[in-house]
């Protein structure tokens, strides 16, 4: 009986064990997603196989959504200057950013933020991405993105529309127009008040609080911004040209708290970012020598001809989830 009362507690420890430490594995991997910034560059050519403008727009839905998924917190378009549109009117980098911006912004935010512009004729295609930080108006939460309005106030302060019944006022002059995170300090409070914060205080405290948008038109700017932990190159096909190898597993990032800079160069030669940028003409084993490591999709692995660059993004990124 003795015997039997002993097995029964050593399991019971044992499972313990195990809870305890299951719970310690996933705290400390919610803790790094928390800390981690990642940071994606791709071409605006990643557009390029879209038929029509309709397409071409639900395409850009799928893009942002992907974004939101995976909490990426910042996106480089880069021009690829090897891709050439129909009209030479289009400008494929500005059109990629303002639907990404768009898609990224609040819905009760854009009417506010968004003119009437051809490239965002087709928003009725788009699939929402539904980012926690697109709150409905009974969800409660200590965040809220805002935009501030011209309506009369007293003093140093301003009134900022949050998507809720009311607008909310903050001891800050700001210009209208001007997009805020705000801190409410009583979200079920009927006088809503609250201070501007970084969107970074959001994540901080858990919440992914969306991506922001640039273009970089000058490649070298990116090679030599020195604020990630780590540069990945991550290409499509294995290249004769590319004098760096590495045994790189994606999945060993799925654990670290690091600032990563993610460039996915797709079908392009990696060359063909710096065409008009003097600066970056190096060659390609000085491009290469600045990236930590590079990652390479070869053609043979799947059972499809060739991989998109969109669906590289998703394996890659949910590698590193």
């Amino acid at each position: 009986m003795m015997k039997s009362n002993q097995n029964l507690q050593s399991k019971k420890y044992n499972t313990l064990r195990k809870e305890k430490k299951k719970k310690k594995e996933q705290q400390k991997k919610k803790l790094a997603v928390e800390q981690r910034h990642v940071t994606i560059a791709i071409p605006d050519s990643i557009i390029s196989n879209a038929q029509s403008s309709e397409l071409r727009s639900y395409f850009m839905s799928q893009l942002a959504r992907m974004f939101a998924i995976f909490q990426v917190d910042e996106v480089i378009i880069l021009r690829d200057y090897s891709y050439i549109p129909k009209s030479k009117q289009f400008d494929v980098a500005s059109y990629v950013v303002r639907n990404l911006q768009y898609l990224e912004t609040p819905q009760y935010l854009r009417k506010y933020l968004f003119p009437i512009h051809s490239d965002l004729k087709n928003v009725g295609l788009m699939n929402p991405i539904e980012s926690k930080h697109h709150l409905l108006t009974e969800q409660v939460c200590p965040f809220r993105e805002g935009v501030v309005v011209e309506r009369p106030s007293k003093g140093d302060t301003s009134w900022v529309e949050i998507g809720l019944k009311r607008q909310v006022l903050i001891n800050y002059p700001l210009q209208p127009g001007t997009r805020v995170t705000l801190r409410l300090d009583d979200p079920n409070s009927t006088q809503l008040t609250g201070t501007p914060v970084s969107s970074q205080d959001a994540k901080e405290e858990g919440y992914y609080w969306g991506y922001t948008v640039t273009i970089e038109s000058k490649f070298h700017r990116l090679l030599e911004r020195d604020d990630f932990d780590m540069k990945i190159l991550i290409e499509t096909e294995k290249s004769d040209e590319a004098q760096q190898t590495t045994t790189f597993n994606p999945s060993q990032l799925s654990q670290q708290p690091l600032k990563l800079l993610l460039l996915f160069s797709g079908l392009q030669k990696i060359t063909d970012f710096t065409e008009n940028d003097e600066k970056s003409k190096l060659s390609n084993e000085d491009i290469y020598g600045k990236f930590d490591h590079v990652y390479r999709y070869g053609n043979n692995d799947f059972g499809v001809k060739q991989l998109r660059l969109e669906e590289q993004m998703f394996m890659f990124l949910q590698s590193i989830q």
